[in-house]
């Protein structure tokens, strides 16, 4: 199985993502991930992509202004 997932909210249903939301929702950590928000969003969501599991070529993301790492 292979999903592209297009993350554009930090908070849902009241809640910030978090490792138990991510891992309800998805069956696998076997998608391509994409999102384009704030910086500290995209450093947040990046760091739970990587906890879940999901390889560092499958997460992408977009920052709107000059290029920055989000990585750290």
């Amino acid at each position: 199985m292979f999903m592209i997932v297009q993350m554009s909210v930090i908070i849902i249903q009241g809640r910030y993502l978090d490792y138990n939301w991510l891992s309800s929702i998805f069956p696998t950590n076997d998608a391509a991930f994409y999102f384009c928000r704030a910086k500290r969003f995209m450093r947040a969501a990046y760091q739970l992509l990587v906890q879940f599991g999901v390889d560092s070529v499958d997460i992408h993301y977009e920052i709107f202004g000059p290029s920055e790492d989000i990585t750290n």
